[in-house]
């Protein structure tokens, strides 16, 4: 039985990267839209430091982890010497 994932290995990836930067975008202007209230002690930092913040914040990070994992390891990998084999 054939995997979607053989037919189509980078819909999945195009698919992740769309969602995590729409969520993304959203997340930021969550933050950017909090008015300071200085009655009820409430700011930027208070948003982002509340439950439904972190759970926010934790869901795109692992993400945005990878891709700097990926994109570090792809640029400092030195090119191996080529194996030659001796007469």
């Amino acid at each position: 039985m054939l995997s979607i994932g053989l037919h189509m290995p980078q819909a999945f990836n195009v698919f992740e990267a769309v969602s995590v930067i729409t969520f993304t975008v959203e997340y930021v202007m969550r933050i950017l839209s909090v008015k300071k209230d200085r009655l009820h002690i409430y700011s930027r930092w208070c948003y982002v430091m509340t439950f439904f913040g972190i759970v926010d914040l934790l869901t795109i990070l692992p993400w945005y982890i990878q891709m700097g994992m990926t994109i570090a390891t792809t640029t400092t990998q030195a090119p191996r010497p080529s194996q030659q084999s001796q007469p």
